[in-house]
């Protein structure tokens, strides 16, 4: 079971559920139909873009690192993945957008920059990933774009109100899940010279930092729905996250993050779907 589990989350299928869990959740919240394409579309962008972030953590410094090693041992895996992955996302994307591609050339171009070196530094070229207290705003964005943006603009839908206060719901959300991620990769973006949130206020307010975002996220919810069991869904998924939070450190497995809080983007599911 643990090598089945470790092999959902190193090949990035688990975090591809997560995406299109949080694209059907949206679909219910916005009043989209839900569309299969929609949902393939974002399953294979994010099986590319995790993929090759994958990919390209071969750094010599975390050779000796469990989870980077067992990324090594899976790398012909991941290759075939992004190869797979591109050609249905470019078979998906021209049937289902057609004369719109232009709708994801924006968060297409952030997504490979953030995994893809591309700016020029006095050290070579890095990645968008690497520009001080950058990364995370960045995955905020490209996860809304995926998970939010793309299943709306779908439907030739004018953005309104509700439209943005979900844009924001959908950012605060994954910053607040993101944050703590940087409290694990302490070791790795101080190496890097990377600067982040946690090195610049320190772990535990860090953490106060992600369990006020979650308060505001849980607000939003208050505001935005008149169904008790779609609040009820989002006070669970809160208690989780802030539970996770401040039982998160430098020193927690790997699973506490990219199984457990990654797979809180999974708990709303069932009250959109049954409530």
């Amino acid at each position: 079971m643990v090598r089945l589990i470790n092999y959902l989350i190193y090949s990035n299928v688990y975090i591809a559920i997560c995406a299109v869990s949080l694209t059907v959740q949206t679909s219910y919240i916005l009043g989209l139909s839900i569309d299969h394409y929609i949902l393939l579309l974002v399953f294979f962008a994010t099986l590319l873009v995790y993929a090759l972030h994958r990919i390209g953590f071969s750094i010599d410094y975390l050779k000796q690192n469990d989870r980077f090693n067992y990324l090594k041992g899976i790398r012909k895996h991941l290759i075939a993945i992004c190869f797979i992955s591109i050609v249905i996302c470019f078979y998906i994307y021209l049937d289902v957008f057609g004369d719109k591609y232009w709708v994801a050339v924006i968060p297409f171009l952030i997504s490979m920059g953030y995994v893809i070196p591309c700016l020029p530094s006095k050290n070579g070229l890095i990645r968008l990933r690497d520009i001080h207290y950058v990364k995370i705003f960045l995955v905020a964005l490209i996860w809304m774009f995926v998970t939010v943006y793309l299943p709306y603009i779908n439907e030739d839908r004018i953005p309104n109100s509700s439209f943005w206060i979900h844009v924001l719901d959908r950012c605060i959300f994954i910053f607040a899940i993101t944050l703590p991620f940087d409290i694990r990769d302490m070791d790795q973006e101080d190496k890097a010279n990377v600067r982040t949130f946690v090195s610049l206020m320190g772990i535990e307010k860090a953490k106060m930092l992600s369990i006020v975002s979650m308060v505001i996220w849980l607000g939003l919810a208050c505001h935005q729905f008149q169904s008790y069991s779609w609040v009820f869904g989002y006070g669970l998924t809160s208690i989780v996250v802030v539970y996770l939070v401040v039982t998160s450190n430098e020193k927690k497995k790997d699973h506490h993050y990219s199984l457990l809080l990654d797979g809180t983007m999974l708990i709303n599911l069932p009250f959109f779907m049954f409530g």
